[in-house]
Order: structure tokens, then C-alpha cells, then sequence
């Protein structure tokens, strides 16, 4: 909704947590994007109820990853927008984002628009309340170095558990030219089991054929097995209309796979010949749920320009298979002595 002082992003539930991104820079057109983690989308939400032109703000764009749980907004905004502050709070009984111009920055006020008794995003309900939201920028890594001494583990043996996002009924994200998310995860994915493997390391997989799977069974799978480690590989997408967001990034998110993350990402990102859009925290179910070092692998936009030309082709996949195997070989070394 508009309001006097900007705009405000009515949730249910606790005050959210979020990652914000910045794309482009001032002067330009550029965006802001604000994934909501743990939500999805009001059926109450229309969007003739978004409040386009406002601001400078040109266009609004909305979208849900059932996978990972998580609402993606996106403010486009013109070249002479201010460069938005964005605030997860809470008043009261009413939770949501709160988002003004930087301090100093004045704007024309305008009539509130009337208030919706629903929310635009809905936030389960029996959720935490997390503490203050952190929000990470995107940022280039430091290069990891080997762990000298591994983080304790349950098991006296190495297992990995691979986990290929979407399948079955859920194609995950679909690019440009209609390609799925899910065809191009399952063979990288697949080819790291058999690389790891061969290389003498056991391997659990969440599944091994293109079938339905919710996200608990996939944590379930890996704490079960009692892995070693956990990697869930996805493809990235954000809108067809915005070809120009292109790269890799990995996610962690307790401390404990913060370098597995790190040793991953350095080792794909030089391979996959695509941008660098860094390591970030996030909580994905499959990150917060799974009891062993765990990280989270976009290998590329499926709606970049330039990403999707690589995502389709068999040769490059092959290469990120390797890479991934080489990263997850990396972290694993102290266990191998």
C-alpha cells in the first residue's frame, strides 16, 4: 500500500526477515529486490492493488518460490527515484516492511490509500519471531582455505547428501524459451553424486528420478543418513522482463556452513563463466533444517540473458558438475586424512 511517507508491505504473522539486493546504481533505472523468506503470497492480493507510478517506483513485480518458501518483490525503480530505505517492524498487532526515501529526502505526500484488512504477504502462522532482521548485500567472497580441523559430525564415515531442487509436479522456475529449473539441477546434481563416488566418497541423494518432493522429506533424508554434509543445487530466476540479472550465488545459513558455502562458490563461480553475486545468509527450510554443515547453490539465472545460454547447454553443466565436486572434495579434505 501508498502511503504519506512511502510505501508499507502488510504481513501476517511475526515481523519478517528478509534479504535486500540492490541492482543498478543511482541516476539509472535500477531495482530493489526484497525477498521475504518464509511466506508466500495473500490469495486476497490483486494486482491492480499494486501502486505503480508512485514515486518514481515504475513497476512493482511479485513472485513465490514454494520451494524455498519465499515472496520476491521487486521495485523498478526511474532514474530520478530516491534509493529506498527498507525495514522489517512491527506495530502493534500489524507486522509488515516498512519502505521511506533515505533521511533528508523529501517526497511529494499524497492521500493514503484505504487499508486492506488483508495482508499482501501472508507469513505461516506458529512461525518464530526471529530476532532482528539481518540483511545481507551481495559481495565477493574472500577465498576460503581448506578447514584445518573439520566441524564435528555424528558419523565416522564421510557421506554427502545432494539434494536437486524441485521435480515431479514442481518444475521449480521456468526461463527463458520455457526452460525448468528442475531439467537442469537433476543431471548436475547427478553427475556430482557419480563424480563424488568415484572419488570414493558415499553419496545420498533427496531423490534420484523426477519426482514430487516436498521440502521436509529432504531434510529428513540427510539428518536420517546422518550426512556429513548437505547441498541442495538450484537454478536462480527472478523475471522474464529483467534479462539483465545474471550470476551464481550461494546461500548458508548458520555459522557452521558459512565455509562450506564460501569453498563451493569460489570454486564454481570462476568455472561457470558467470557473474558474481557472492555468499549470502538466508533461511531456506532445507538450510534450517538439516543437522550437518548445509549450503544452497543457485548455479545461474534462468531469466539472464546470459546465464541461460550456459544453463542449457550439456557441456557447461558437466563443467559445474566438476567444479561443484571439486569445492565439496576441498571442504571435505580434513576428513579424508
Amino acid at each position: 500500500m501508498t502511503t504519506p511517507d512511502g510505501f508499507f508491505i502488510r504481513t501476517d504473522g511475526p515481523i519478517p526477515t528478509i534479504n535486500l539486493e540492490r541492482v543498478g546504481s543511482l541516476g539509472r533505472e535500477r531495482q530493489i529486490v526484497i525477498d521475504i523468506f518464509n511466506s508466500s503470497i495473500s490469495p486476497f492480493l490483486e494486482a491492480e492493488g499494486l501502486p505503480g507510478n508512485r514515486y518514481s517506483v515504475s513497476r512493482w513485480d511479485i513472485a513465490q518460490d514454494n520451494q524455498s518458501l519465499t515472496t520476491r518483490v521487486v521495485m523498478t525503480l526511474s532514474p530520478d527515484s530516491p534509493d529506498w530505505e527498507v525495514t522489517p517492524t512491527s506495530v502493534g498487532s500489524q507486522s509488515g516492511i516498512v519502505i521511506v526515501p533515505p533521511s533528508g529526502v523529501s517526497i511529494s505526500s499524497i492521500p493514503d490509500e484505504p487499508l486492506s484488512t488483508n495482508p499482501a504477504i501472508a507469513v505461516p502462522p506458529g512461525s518464530q519471531q526471529p530476532p532482528q532482521a539481518q540483511i545481507p548485500q551481495p559481495q565477493i567472497p574472500p577465498q576460503p582455505q581448506t578447514p584445518r580441523v573439520p566441524p564435528q559430525v555424528n558419523n565416522s564415515r564421510i557421506l554427502v547428501a545432494i539434494d536437486p531442487g524441485h521435480g515431479g509436479r514442481d518444475p521449480g522456475a521456468v526461463g527463458i524459451g520455457g526452460l525448468q529449473e528442475k531439467n537442469v539441477v537433476f543431471p548436475v546434481s547427478t553427475r556430482v553424486a557419480q563424480l563424488l563416488r568415484e572419488a570414493g566418497v558415499d553419496v545420498v541423494m533427496t531423490r534420484v528420478d523426477d519426482r514430487t518432493l516436498d521440502l521436509e522429506p529432504r531434510g529428513n533424508i540427510a539428518n536420517n543418513a546422518n550426512a556429513t554434509i548437505f547441498l541442495s543445487i538450484h537454478a536462480n530466476a527472478i523475471s522474464l522482463s529483467r534479462p539483465d540479472v545474471n550470476g551464481v550465488e550461494t546461500y548458508y545459513y548458520s555459522e557452521n556452513g558459512r565455509q562450506l558455502a564460501s569453498i563451493i562458490h569460489a570454486n564454481v563461480q570462476p568455472a561457470s563463466g558467470l557473474g558474481n553475486r557472492g555468499v549470502k545468509q538466508a533461511r531456506f527450510y532445507v538450510l534450517r533444517n538439516t543437522a550437518m554443515p548445509a549450503a544452497l547453490l543457485e548455479l545461474g539465472f534462468l531469466t539472464g540473458s546470459e546465464d541461460i545460454v550456459r544453463l542449457r547447454d550439456p557441456a557447461w553443466q558437466e563443467r559445474m558438475a566438476q567444479a561443484i565436486t571439486q569445492g565439496l572434495l576441498q571442504y571435505l579434505e580434513p576428513y579424508r586424512r
